[in-house]
Order: structure tokens, then C-alpha cells, then sequence
């Protein structure tokens, strides 16, 4: 066998398999990720819902439920109707308040770049063993000369499949406006 061809060989079996590119449009946003499942997804992007925050904020939300015989997810969507203060601050709290209403234990978080942005990421096991992963950026963030960020969409993702495929998710999911 010629060597190019056994490192083309070599290379493709090294590769780890990736899932299928969905792309669901969510409203007026459309949101991509790769799934890294050994089974079939069954993806639902459920009707839009509406409401206004303790503040007076009123939001549409928009959900992606991501379920399988590996694990299950939900992507949600807030869009605001106008651009409030966000960042690590804010996603952090949210990530926090999440995890402590599951009462899973000894939650870990971080500050990786999600979609190109920063954000918040948060994971505890349950005593069965089980992990849960929760998320939160802002794909539309914008910082200003104050220092501060501002955004209109949040995008929180819950997760109970194992870590390499939220893992994988994270690192491909994307939000941007349609059309």
C-alpha cells in the first residue's frame, strides 16, 4: 500500500465519528450544532412561548428539545425586546440559580468561549451517577467602552447526555438571525 494512501487510512480511522449538522430555525433566529450520538435524535422545536421578567421586560422564548437513547438536552432561546446588561456576571448567576434548583451536588463552573462568545458553563453529578451540564452566553453580546455588555438573546443549554457530546455541542452550536 502506498504511504499517502495509508496515512489518508490512518487518518480517517483516527477520526472521531461526529453526528449529523441540524439546523433549526427558531423564529427569527436559526440555531446549528452537530450531535455526537451512537443513536438517532429525535430534534423538536417546540412553539414559541411569551412573557415578561419581574423587572417588566417583555422576551419570547423559543426551545429546542434534543432527545435520544443517549441523553436528552434543551436549547432555549430568550430574545428580549431591548438590548439589557449581560455577560459573565449575569451568566454565572444564571448557571448557579439553574444548578442549585436541580439540586445536583458540588457543582463546577467555567468560563469557556461558546459560540464565539464568552459565557458560563456549569456541571454536577447526581448520586446516580449521572451529570447535568448547563450553559449560558449571549450570541449577540456587545461590549461597550464602559466595560459593560450588552445583549438582546440569551441562549441557555441544558444538558443530561454524557459530557463528550455536549462537549461536542458546545463547541459547534451557533445562533445567529435568519435570513
Amino acid at each position: 500500500m502506498k504511504p499517502r494512501i495509508a496515512l489518508f487510512l490512518l487518518l480517517f480511522l483516527a477520526t472521531p465519528a461526529m453526528g449529523a449538522h441540524e439546523v433549526v430555525n427558531l423564529g427569527p433566529y436559526q440555531v446549528s450544532f452537530d450531535m455526537n450520538t451512537t443513536g438517532e435524535c429525535q430534534i423538536t422545536a417546540e412553539d414559541p412561548s411569551s412573557g415578561v421578567t419581574p423587572d417588566g421586560v417583555s422576551f419570547f422564548r423559543y426551545n429546542i428539545s434534543i432527545d435520544s437513547e443517549d441523553g436528552f438536552a434543551l436549547l432555549v432561546l430568550t430574545d428580549y425586546n431591548y438590548s439589557m446588561l449581560s455577560g459573565i456576571k449575569a451568566d454565572r448567576s444564571i448557571v448557579e440559580g439553574l444548578l442549585e434548583a436541580t439540586s445536583c451536588q458540588d457543582p463546577k463552573l467555567y468560563q469557556p468561549l461558546i459560540d464565539g462568545h464568552a459565557g458560563v458553563l456549569g456541571n454536577c453529578r447526581y448520586p446516580s451517577g449521572g451529570i447535568m451540564t448547563v450553559a449560558s452566553y449571549s450570541p449577540d453580546a456587545v461590549p461597550l467602552e464602559t466595560g459593560e455588555v450588552r445583549s438582546k438573546v440569551n441562549c441557555r443549554i441544558f444538558s443530561v447526555y454524557p459530557w463528550e457530546t455536549t462537549r461536542d455541542m458546545l463547541y459547534t452550536v451557533h445562533v445567529q438571525a435568519a435570513g
